[in-house]
């Protein structure tokens, strides 16, 4: 299923969460919801679900606040969801952060009819209807956010045989779209000794435990669940204790529910209210809760009651006091068992007075380590060359084994003649205290001027902050030669840059701090000021002088701020970057320095900001989320400006005149929503790369005239929703990406954008009046092309050139007739979304010249009638003649393409054909020669009578849906790697596939539990081969296992529900023990149906067994919701495969009986305890036409 193509965008936005959900508790929270929350979870996605905030009316603060945190909101559409006022408003507020945030929108359509929603009819009209009375002002908010979410492209569970295909379906585009895989900590560039230090600690713990408790060095050897074990890692700065946290929390974090690393406590505690701050990042980074509290006390009591039953892994880096052990990990009984906890710290007697486990005093490295982390960052090698041996050992007898020494003195020295290198250690050798300080210094004394400073506005005001889209921007403004600057500060290993985040070692840091601190006993008179109450000193004191270059104040919580600020900037004539966040200044402020260079005052509280702020020093101007509503007169002598961001504010009506802005790069206007009109002065500013006015819902119009874009990147009017045309672009030579989705209004796009050669991204989703694209489509560079929902949308252009960039065409839900021949132009074509395309027919032969096309989808197109017959290969154009006469006014000439000798459709594996009226399925037999790798086959719903004996030829076929084809009489031969088949509500079957018994004892390498195979057919018996049928749902298996054995077992069932609507499904299970322990449970739900259901599964089972001696296997069948179930039979089979030998297990080597003593068999499984424990730890896949199963791994 599709949803619309993530713009790539430079927005700076920080998501709380990755997915919220927005459900109807009492219609799915104990079902589909809470398997799908499992999904994500069980994939690393972090998720906001509301199971335990009390629901009132109206919305609360907290919850709002978790949607504009969330990058995706999944709106779980049920039937009645429409009659919580609570649901409604949530929907509201999603939609509503789409549009300003960018934040994606989910729809599931549970049980109900997407058109019901759009339209408001049926159980979503009777809720509308009943809210009217009380909610007039509301009502017509929530049709619109119903209307707007039923239009967006969305997942449909009538489109699928079983919900756990569509959740794995929407699992897998979160993950697509939030792009993020579960990665390890950053440990070090040269992790030189790490290993070393763990096997020493591996050593010393075996020591301390004797080898029974306590192995936590490597996933395999890590056995503990017994208590809370707590480490503790001690030494002076530099030695490399953090690294060595980091390389142990990498080894064994996948062994917990839960995983903390939290860095910097020291620093971060002495933050305002930072302990508590540290308590939220703990709780969330395990709950994946944004809890708020204000006070230690209430931290405490809420890490401990919800902790506490949780096996979680803690770390906390750079501890230096008591209070911050008791904040954090204050008691062992905070904790589940075999939770773990590793704190770094200076103090050694910090741990034992909180009686830690293990203490392990982290030395230096010796010699041979030391000559060769040294070697790494001097010569880039493990080993220093002949001629530079002895002044590599003379250097390193200087760092005394300090790692932090010899990266900064290794760095220092690198590329560096034999002559420097001795100049450099003389000075060592005449120090009398040649200690790491010294070496740090000596880095930053060898520095030139412009470099120093650089450094030391790092170290003061940007560790933390993110590199491209902030730290560097800023400094590029003060300093020339920012990249060359950073990389000498980074080759000298002084500066890192991890995952976008400017870092810096904390003695580094503290260094560069104390320079600073050294200028003068007055903060008012030094040149950089970041601590709040050096700020607030000078701010309430009026103490600033012109020695004053940088301020940063970045308060956690917004404060109202009562100075004169006049007075405060007046004695600051240096200043060049103002930093403010979270302070909003009721005093009207009416001076700024003349001489800042870069001003970002997030919130600034006044409804206008003077022109004459912004002058010709000025290059960067962030005030998002301001109150201002208009700028002064036109801006003059701003040539050096570059980035204005007013994002976010929401009283903005216009903008000024920018024209004297020559040099602006980026401008973002993001979600201001007053925003009428755009000053025609930002089309002639020919060096912007980024124009940004997503969200802009009253922006009618652009300026008219000749647009200078040429340098431009990235254009994004998403979501104007009055926008009803876009100008000529042919000028935007440069252009990227072009979003326009979701605007509502637009009906035509301007031929220009047919021809835009560097286009990756053209997003035109959700633009339900569009009507026209251009006549050609010659976009060479275009990767992604989005046009979902375009409901109006009937025809797509010719295709004028090859346009082998495009990767994904996305046509869902378009009103589409044909599709040109000219698509054999898209040779690597990978997606082609035609699902709910109600116009389309037929495809073009060309189709078969998509040699890389992977995936084809064309569910619900129901006029379809005809699949293409097979390409003959002889030399044909892509486009008939007349479509070519038409194109020579474009002075193009079309070449021919030729069908390829290779097999085409080569990478072809999922093709879905659901609901096209589908009377013949001869298709298949090009297919079976062009698609060898075609793995999901979907063809639900048809009205073809047979299928071709070559379907067993398909051998990479896993996924065959052939639900609902009512005139199917039989199935061929099946592939041997088939594991699903759902040939329900297939009424003239008569029989299952014959191979079926040879299928499921095909060998496979996978784990006890995992469902090796699963059929499901309708008015079929259990085949005659299964060893064992019975009326019981109790069975009993004893059977001799041997070495190189390959088992399989096969279960099934046969059995009718009854009922006339889905409120009567029911769930069957099966549980399978073996000694007595609950190796696997799977499940299924059924929809009431006339025919009768025959549901077989295999799974493996010889891990599980005990070689050479007998095994008893319990497998037990539970009918739940069974008042309308009406079981038949069940079945139970094993296979067996013993040297290469295929065999059926029967009497004697297994036998097979009837159980009645469950209840015995419950007191002696203690059954209940482990469902509730299998159900805490085990995947669960959802219900309701899926299978959900769960799995115990062998103790």
């Amino acid at each position: 299923m599709g949803s619309s193509t993530a713009a790539t965008e430079s927005m700076a936005f920080e998501w709380s969460y990755d997915v919220f959900l927005s459900f109807r508790g009492e219609d799915t929270r104990t079902n589909f919801t809470s398997h799908l929350d499992m999904a994500l979870r069980q994939k690393g996605v972090n998720v906001f679900i509301d199971d335990k905030l009390e629901r009132g009316e109206q919305i609360s603060e907290s919850l709002f606040k978790s949607i504009q945190e969330a990058s995706i909101s999944i709106v779980i559409f049920s039937q009645n969801y429409a009659s919580s006022s609570w649901c409604l408003d949530e929907l509201v507020n999603i939609i509503e952060c789409k549009k300003s945030k960018g934040q994606n929108v989910f729809p599931v359509f549970y049980k109900v009819d997407p058109s019901d929603i759009r339209k408001q009819t049926g159980s979503f009209g009777e809720a509308m209807a009943k809210h009217q009375p009380k909610f007039q002002t509301k009502t017509q908010i929530w049709r619109k956010a119903l209307t707007t979410a039923a239009n967006l492209s969305g997942w449909d569970l009538g489109a699928y045989r079983r919900e756990a295909d569509l959740i794995r379906d929407l699992v897998k585009e979160v993950l697509s779209t939030i792009n993020r895989t579960r990665t390890p900590l950053y440990v070090a560039k040269y992790p030189v000794g790490i290993d070393s230090q763990l096997e020493y600690m591996k050593f010393h713990s075996h020591h301390l435990n004797k080898g029974n408790k306590f192995q936590y060095w490597t996933q395999n050897e890590y056995e503990s669940d017994i208590g809370v074990y707590m480490v503790g890692i001690y030494g002076i700065g530099g030695l490399g204790k953090t690294t060595l946290a980091k390389a142990l929390y990498n080894k064994i974090a996948s062994q917990f529910e839960g995983c903390c690393f939290l860095s910097n406590v020291r620093q971060a505690s002495n933050q305002f209210n930072g302990l508590v701050q540290l308590q939220q990042n703990l709780l969330y980074e395990i709950l994946e809760d944004d809890l708020k509290f204000v006070n230690l006390d209430k931290g405490i009591t809420i890490i401990r009651n919800r902790l506490r039953s949780k096996k979680v892994l803690i770390v906390l880096d750079d501890v230096d006091k008591l209070e911050q052990l008791e904040a954090l990990v204050g008691g062992r009984d905070w904790f589940g068992q075999g939770s773990k906890i590793i704190v770094t710290t200076r103090n050694s007697h910090l741990l034992s007075s909180h009686g830690f486990d293990e203490m392990h005093n982290i030395q230096g490295l010796n010699q041979d380590r030391a000559i060769e982390l040294f070697s790494w960052h001097a010569f880039k090698e493990s080993h220093p060359s002949s001629n530079y041996l002895d002044l590599a050992e003379r250097a390193t007898s200087y760092c005394k084994g300090h790692p932090l020494a010899l990266v900064v003195l290794g760095s220092f020295l690198c590329n560096r003649g034999q002559t420097e290198w001795r100049s450099i250690l003389d000075k060592f050798e005449n120090s009398l205290n040649n200690d790491i300080k010294d070496i740090l210094q000596l880095s930053f004394d060898g520095l030139e001027g412009g470099v120093k400073d650089i450094f030391l506005d790092i170290s003061c005001l940007f560790v933390g902050e993110k590199y491209n889209n902030c730290a560097k921007k800023m400094l590029s403004a003060c300093h020339l030669n920012v990249d060359f600057g950073i990389m000498i500060l980074m080759d000298l290993s002084l500066v890192t840059i991890e995952k976008d985040r400017v870092q810096m070692h904390g003695l580094i840091q503290q260094m560069g701090h104390s320079i600073v601190h050294n200028e003068s006993f007055e903060s008012g008179k030094r040149s950089r000021l970041w601590s709040e109450r050096d700020i607030w000193n000078v701010f309430v004191n009026n103490s600033g002088t012109d020695a004053i270059k940088a301020i940063k104040l970045d308060l956690p919580n917004p404060i109202n701020v009562n100075v004169d600020p006049k007075a405060f900037f007046r004695s600051m004539k240096n200043l060049r970057l103002l930093i403010i966040r979270n302070a909003q200044v009721c005093t009207k402020i009416k001076y700024l320095p003349n001489s800042l260079k870069w001003i970002e005052w997030q919130g600034f509280a006044h409804r206008t900001f003077p022109s004459c702020f912004i002058t010709k020093n000025l290059v960067g101007l962030d005030l998002r989320r301001s109150f201002i509503k208009r700028f002064g007169k036109r801006l003059e002598d701003c040539e050096r400006l570059k980035h204005v961001d007013l994002s976010y504010s929401t009283l903005l009506e216009k903008i000024p005149d920018l024209s004297a802005a020559s040099n602006l790069e980026e401008l973002y206007l993001i979600n201001c929503t007053n925003l009428g009109m755009i000053d025609k002065s930002v089309f002639s500013l020919n060096k912007l790369t980024v124009l940004n006015f997503k969200g802009c819902s009253n922006l009618k119009k652009l300026p008219k005239g000749y647009f200078m874009f040429s340098s431009l990147k990235i254009l994004n009017l998403s979501y104007c929703q009055e926008l009803e045309k876009i100008p000529d672009l042919s000028s935007a030579s440069n252009l990227q990406s072009l979003l326009l989705n979701g605007c509502t209004n637009l009906r035509v796009i301007h031929e220009s954008v047919g021809s835009l050669n560097e286009l990756v991204l053209l997003d035109l989703g959700q633009c339900t009046n569009l009507s026209k694209l251009p006549s050609y489509l010659r976009l060479k560079s275009l990767v992604y092309l989005v046009l979902f929902g375009c409901g109006k949308l009937e025809s797509f252009p010719t295709i004028a050139e090859n346009m082998k960039s495009l990767r994904c065409l996305d046509l869902h839900s378009t009103a589409i007739k044909e599709l040109p021949s000219s698509l054999g132009y898209l040779t690597q074509l990978d997606k082609l979304h035609l699902t709910g395309c109600t116009n389309l027919i037929s495809l073009p032969n060309t189709i078969y010249l998509l040699r890389n096309l992977n995936e084809l989808h064309l569910g619900g197109c129901s006029r379809f009638e005809m699949f293409p017959h097979k390409w003959v290969p002889t030399i044909q154009p892509v486009c008939s003649p007349s479509k070519m006469m038409e194109a020579a006014s474009w002075s193009l000439e079309f070449p021919h393409l030729v069908v390829p000798n290779e097999s085409i459709c080569s990478h072809f594996t999922l093709l879905d054909l659901k609901s096209c009226n589908i009377s013949s399925a001869k298709f298949l037999e090009i297919l079976c020669d062009v698609a060898p790798f075609l793995s999901d086959l979907r063809l639900s719903e048809n009205k073809f009578s047979s299928l071709p004996s070559c379907l067993h030829k398909f051998m990479s076929l896993s996924n065959l849906e052939l639900r609902n084809c009512k005139f199917l009489q039989e199935i061929p031969n099946l592939p041997q790697n088939i594991r699903n088949l759902d040939a329900s509500g297939c009424k003239s079957l008569a029989r299952s596939p014959d191979n079926i018994v040879d299928i499921i004892s095909i060998k496979q390498d996978l784990e006890l539990g995992e469902i090796l195979r699963e059929f499901l057919l309708t008015d079929i018996e259990i085949p005659e081969w299964f060893s064992y049928k019975t009326a019981s749902n109790l069975v009993t298996a004893s059977l001799r296992h041997y070495p190189d054995m390959e088992r399989t077992l096969a279960v099934a069932v046969s059995f009718k529900v009854n009922g006339d609507s889905s409120e009567s499904e029911a769930q069957i299970s099966c549980n399978i023990f073996i000694y007595n322990k609950l190796r696997c449970l799977f499940s299924r739900s059924f929809l009431p149906s006339k025919s009768e259901y025959m549901w077989l599964v295999t799974i493996s089972l010889a891990c599980s067994l005990e070689v050479n001696d007998w095994n008893k296997v319990f497998v037990w069948f539970e009918v739940h919701e069974a008042h309308g179930v009406t079981v038949t039979r069940y079945g139970v089979h094993v296979t067996e495969q013993l040297h290469g030998i295929q065999t059926d297990v029967k009497w004697p080597m297994v036998n097979y009986a009837d159980f009645y003593q469950l209840e015995k068999l419950r007191r002696d499984l203690d059954f209940e305890d482990l469902k509730a424990s299998l159900k805490k730890s085990a995947v669960q896949i959802p219900k309701q036409h899926c299978m959900h199963f769960s799995m115990i791994q062998r103790q």
